[in-house]
């Protein structure tokens, strides 16, 4: 299995605990790669082709690229892969709103 990892350009080794994370899945034989979410989906959206599943971290800075991420959320839900944060979690939290409800 290999999980593609997502973070934001102001933490692209991400945080400590998130690499403990990286080492936990990497111990059970889960192969992991990082990336910068807005650079790999202006770089190639097709990367993802070659992952089982998308694992969302340190994405911190999507409300100052609204728009990218929401390009990101789409092709994240075409591409047919498990996300570890589904999506449709991803855009109620986008909208502040939800803090009403809680």
């Amino acid at each position: 299995m290999r999980i593609a990892i997502l973070t934001s350009a102001e933490m692209p080794q991400m945080l400590p605990y998130d690499m403990e994370v990286v080492k936990l899945l990497n111990h059970r034989g889960i192969d992991t790669d990082v990336f910068v979410w807005d650079e790999m989906i202006s770089a190639n959206p097709k990367v993802l082709k070659n992952y089982d599943a998308v694992l969302i971290r340190t994405i911190w800075d999507y409300f100052k690229k609204y728009d990218k991420f929401i390009k990101l959320l789409n092709i994240l839900e075409s591409s047919g892969l498990p996300i570890f944060n589904p999506v449709e979690i991803l855009r109620w939290n986008m909208n502040k709103h939800y803090l009403n409800e809680l």
